[in-house]
């Protein structure tokens, strides 16, 4: 009863929030300053920029474009143009995730440990189908891994161990089954499983992106089909420049390998005791408040050494070497929070050396060249003609100060209008103090309901299409798919073993989750 009165809590929220956010088939931003993040370095004055069913058609000088009458005129005058951000090493925790990096003009997100829901999720954005908070969610595009791969799973995660090279197959044949986009590799894998998860990399036509392998070795990483490595694992092995760390830096240009350096992580440990002294107002929005409870504790996160100071100077080698790279946070670790993290890692690249352009195309078009050469297409990431409408309206010029990526007016992700209005009254339901933003979080999540939970002999079923046709997947921890079932609001689990199942649904438009345990 409860939980039934919470539901109705929710539900009557949601029905007195206001729409917001403008989805217009024709959007035009009038006598705009364009930074289009091409090749070269850019500025485009007195723009105007027309955006027809999400795509971008025209960019002229403003006197001479012709706005159609039933456009959605915004007013670009003293503005910038910047294309939306991307955070190519995010955590989505929850689907209040989603509106913490539109807020912060963050329109494309690589989720480096994927559960069935972020399917559902992926697919409901891309296809326009997600409300929250009375409004249409229509952005960040997001990318998803599997779960991480890993000898001992993940503390945080709890992924299923990978210690041999039948579990690491039956794990990705499911995850290939379920829909994921690529494969997260992790700090310790053998040589016999990393070698069975390129071979079916390159038989799926799938990516890895994932740590270096404390166990392979940085060099025999950089050589391998891993497409890129995180957080700049095994780099600098000896802490400075030497012969060692040279061949490591030389092989990773000449083998094309991309990096996703994640400065945050290593910023934010060796200044914990000033963070924890001074916490940004944003820790509001880091969610769950058990994460933030952890980050508050000394014992647990203590402020460390991580030669930060090292890593800038290998980022500002790389770039200047013209080597691969891009943008991510890690939004999992101490006081990296989704979204938000994103202008504090585009801040660190400067203070590595980067000019704000240079900084900026590692969250815009470096990416999607990224992308691209993985196979999905370089769709978004510059701000030219074709391109999908992922944009950032800046009150100030990023070129001068970076930290102007924050200077938000709004933010078109995926052809929508969302004002700072707008973005901010979505922020106003996510932080965790919010009692509304807490339940939701819970609602959001569990697109199924089903009960009992646990449950013994039959599962109960709410939540699927009425005479909706299609699949029901039980998946254990290990990714495997248990036993499939047509479409039925009841579930035998009788005949499977106890333990923690996964369950996802689909009727060939939308897949429906949610997770339940056999006792």
């Amino acid at each position: 009863m409860k939980f039934l009165y919470s539901l109705l809590f929710i539900i009557a929220s949601t029905n007195l929030k206001a729409q917001c956010v403008i989805d217009s088939s024709i959007v035009a931003i009038n006598n705009i300053t364009v930074i289009p993040m091409t090749d070269t370095l850019t500025v485009l004055n007195n723009k105007t920029v027309i955006i027809q069913n999400k795509v971008i058609t025209q960019i002229g000088d403003t006197n001479l474009i012709s706005i159609p009458s039933t456009a959605y005129v915004i007013n670009g005058s003293g503005k910038y143009l910047i294309p939306g951000l991307c955070d190519m090493h995010a955590h989505l925790l929850q689907r209040n995730d989603a509106i913490l990096e539109l807020a912060n003009g963050v329109t494309t997100v690589c989720n480096m440990h994927g559960e069935p829901w972020h399917i559902t999720f992926r697919d409901s954005i891309n296809a326009g189908q997600v409300s929250m908070y009375s409004n249409k969610i229509s952005s960040p595009r997001i990318y998803t891994s599997g779960p991480i791969m890993n000898y001992m799973g993940h503390p945080f995660f709890n992924p299923p161990a990978i210690q041999n090279q039948t579990q690491a197959n039956a794990s990705l044949q499911s995850q290939d089954a379920i829909g994921y986009d690529f494969y997260k590799t992790y700090t310790y894998l053998t040589n016999g499983v990393f070698n069975a998860i390129q071979n079916h990399a390159v038989t799926s036509g799938k990516f890895i992106k994932g740590h270096g392998n404390d166990w392979i070795g940085a060099a025999n990483i950089i050589n391998s089909n891993q497409k890129c490595i995180e957080h700049f694992w095994g780099y600098l092995p000896n802490n400075t420049l030497d012969p060692i760390e040279q061949a490591l830096e030389d092989s990773t240009i000449s083998n094309g390998k991309w990096n996703c350096p994640t400065l945050i992580v290593r910023w934010n440990k060796e200044h914990m005791d000033s963070i924890r002294a001074n916490e940004p107002s944003y820790v509001q929005y880091a969610c769950p408040s058990s994460l933030l409870n952890n980050w508050r504790n000394t014992t647990s996160n203590p402020q460390q050494f991580s030669n930060v100071n090292e890593y800038k100077k290998l980022l500002k080698r790389l770039y200047q070497n013209n080597a691969k790279l891009m943008l991510g946070t890690d939004n999992i670790t101490p006081y990296s929070v989704a979204g938000f993290a994103v202008h504090r890692e585009l801040e660190i690249y400067v203070e590595a050396g980067l000019s704000p352009h240079q900084a900026l195309t590692l969250a815009t078009a470096k990416p999607y060249q990224f992308l691209q050469e993985c196979g999905f297409g370089n769709n978004a990431g510059t701000i030219t003609i074709g391109k999908r409408a992922d944009l950032v309206i800046l009150n100030q010029n990023p070129l001068l100060n970076i930290s102007n990526t924050q200077a938000i007016y709004g933010v078109i992700g995926n052809g929508s209008y969302y004002s700072t209005s707008c973005l901010q009254s979505l922020l106003s339901n996510v932080a965790c103090n919010s009692t509304v933003g807490i339940n939701e979080i819970h609602a959001d999540e569990e697109t199924l309901f089903v009960y009992p939970n646990p449950a013994q002999s039959i599962l109960n079923i709410k939540g699927l299409p009425e005479n909706g046709k299609g699949e029901i997947w039980v998946i254990n921890q290990l990714g495997q798919i248990i036993f499939k079932s047509a479409f039925t609001s009841q579930l035998s689990i009788e005949s499977i073993p106890t333990g923690f199942y996964y369950l996802l649904a689909y009727d060939g438009h939308t897949y429906y989750s949610q997770k339940f345990v056999k006792k």
